[in-house]
């Protein structure tokens, strides 16, 4: 994560009210890092085994600080084919591959259209965020089904 990026961060949190703890900072730094898409349990486990000096470090710590910058715009939280929360740092307007054997989540860009405007004024309803989730099977796992059919 580069420090432009956790300034701003640390600005916006900041001009809300939110001061920057270290371990937020630290929560932050590994998800800008991590383009993986990680859950609460893979960023805790991460961070434990990392930096030993947050030993004492809770699970609820984690979603706390997850749930207050996602609050702020700073991640996406997403869902897993299995239910799981997942936490984004790209928070563009993108959309997700998602691969159902393996679970990898993979973003994409493409300027999908819909009647927003058709939405609101029929519907009342106020579009905030859009997030359209394509599943299949990503390139290591069909290579991995074609290997075996070998």
């Amino acid at each position: 994560m580069s420090d432009l990026m956790l300034e701003k961060a640390s600005e916006k949190l900041k001009k809300a009210g939110v001061r920057m703890t270290a371990q937020r900072k630290v929560i932050m730094k590994y998800i800008y890092q991590n383009h993986n898409h990680p859950t609460a349990e893979e960023i805790f486990e991460e961070i434990c085994r990392n930096h030993p000096d947050f030993a004492s470090l809770s699970a609820g710590t984690i979603y706390n600080n997850l749930k207050i910058l996602k609050k702020h715009g700073l991640i996406r939280e997403i869902y897993s084919h299995n239910g799981i929360a997942r936490y984004d740092s790209n928070v563009d307007i993108h959309h997700h591959l998602l691969c159902m054997y393996c679970g990898k989540i993979i973003d994409f860009y493409h300027p999908f259209t819909l009647p927003i405007e058709e939405l609101h004024q029929k519907n009342g309803f106020k579009v905030e965020d859009l997030n359209i989730e394509v599943r299949g099977k990503c390139r290591e796992c069909e290579e991995r089904s074609v290997d075996r059919q070998e």
